[in-house]
């Protein structure tokens, strides 16, 4: 395993507003134990093992976060790991105090800031954009290599997606930082690979028919 590699769970749409609570563990947070334990990459174990990881290390914080409580529940159902006694007890006060009336709404009993709908609607709106944003731009560049990414860039493909230059720019930036879409230096530079390795290939001679 990548020493560099930091362990997460399955990344929520990139936005520059984000509602994840728990933090990435990054290789060098874990203990010797941790790493002794830790299965390969590709065994059936290994989503488990990082599940346990990720809910060591957030403990705390899920202690005193209703969001992180439920998004640790996600985590442990994404991946078909049961939830630990703590976690479920910290889920069942929080359920008990709205169900008993010591919480005025779900809100409240698991400490989720109020959004206003305009606020929601336009965060929503960016989070849909990211992926059709670096689709665009990587069909531009697979089509014309040579296309330099420069603002001109983003502006065509802005005004394709019906957005400005200045938002394509930010949303191609939010993904690649917070959702891993490809970065388009890196795809440049491999279409540029691959055209080179494709003109030095050799064609076969042609072999004439026989009557």
């Amino acid at each position: 395993m990548n020493e560099k590699k930091k362990l997460r769970h399955r990344a929520p749409a990139p936005s520059g507003e984000s509602r994840e609570v728990m933090h990435e563990v990054n290789y060098f947070d874990l203990t010797q134990r941790e790493r002794d334990a830790m299965p390969p990459f590709e065994s059936p174990d290994f989503d488990r093992w990082v599940t346990a990881v990720l809910l060591r290390h957030n403990r705390s914080k899920i202690n005193d976060n209703g969001v992180a409580v439920l998004q640790a529940l996600n985590l442990c159902f994404e991946n078909e790991v049961s939830p630990p006694r703590w976690l479920a007890r910290q889920f069942l006060t929080r359920i008990h105090g709205f169900s008993h009336f010591e919480k005025a709404t779900l809100d409240e009993a698991f400490d989720v800031p109020p959004i206003s709908e305009k606020k929601r609607a336009a965060i929503a709106r960016r989070k849909r954009l990211i992926w059709p944003v670096s689709d665009a731009l990587m069909a531009v560049l697979k089509k014309t290599p040579e296309t330099p990414i420069d603002v001109g860039l983003f502006e065509a493909v802005g005004d394709t997606l019906g957005i400005g230059a200045t938002l394509c720019q930010e949303l191609y930036a939010e993904g690649v930082e917070l959702y891993g879409t490809p970065d388009l230096k890196a795809y440049k530079r491999l279409l540029e690979s691959l055209g080179r390795n494709i003109r030095k290939t050799p064609r076969s001679p042609r072999r004439l028919a026989r009557n």
